[in-house]
């Protein structure tokens, strides 16, 4: 009688172990994407295209499979740039449950600031 009551309780601590697993790989495959899309979009003489288009291949590259519907959006203004990446993680619990990824990078674009006495080039 005990294993008819714990087995299943012990099988959905296993899932919900493995699907947190499953979660965490996403923030990071995620993160991974939005900090090489930053890096690329923030080079002297970058632009927006450039940071979504690195964050793209990044994705590919990682975890073509480990985030659904992914969505980029790079922001790059005169002093910061910035990279979010917005997804979901598969779910292993069922179609009921839906976990959202979001994560984003940023950083100073790089720009030329002469010193006291240089000319701009």
């Amino acid at each position: 009688m005990e294993l008819v009551i714990t087995m299943p309780a012990l099988l959905l601590a296993v899932l919900v172990i493995m699907q947190f697993g499953i979660w965490a790989h996403a923030q990071h495959v995620a993160l991974a994407a939005a900090r090489d899309g930053a890096e690329a979009a923030r080079a002297y003489g970058a632009s927006e295209a450039a940071g979504h288009d690195r964050a793209t291949t990044s994705l590919d590259r990682l975890g073509p499979t480990i985030l659904r519907d992914p969505h980029i959006e790079v922001t790059r203004t005169a002093q910061e740039v910035t990279v979010t990446v917005t997804a979901h993680a598969p779910s292993i619990l069922g179609g009921l449950f839906t976990f959202g990824v979001r994560e984003q990078a940023h950083g100073p674009v790089e720009r030329f600031i002469p010193t006291a006495g240089e000319t701009t080039p």
